[in-house]
């Protein structure tokens, strides 16, 4: 997107705003560099994780399943928007 805009004289950010999604490593070597939104539910995941082994561990109960606190994806703002 980005290089086809750069191609029909398209500015990136200025006349078009690209956003990317799932922050893969190449987004930060475009000219401009992607803006993406990465997904954090991966990081949550690991969370419930670690906390149903430290249940197990310490022969506690498992805590109640917690209730998701805002957006599961956060903005990684970089030059393309």
């Amino acid at each position: 997107m980005i290089a086809a805009a750069h191609h029909a004289g398209i500015a990136t950010p200025k006349q078009l705003a690209v956003i990317g999604i799932d922050d893969i490593p190449f987004a930060k070597m475009t000219v401009p560099a992607l803006t993406t939104v990465r997904p954090t539910h991966l990081e949550q995941r690991a969370l419930l994780l670690e906390q149903f082994v430290t249940a197990i561990l310490t022969e506690t109960p498992v805590p109640p399943r917690p209730e998701l606190d805002g957006p599961t994806f956060e903005v990684v703002q970089r030059e393309s928007a």
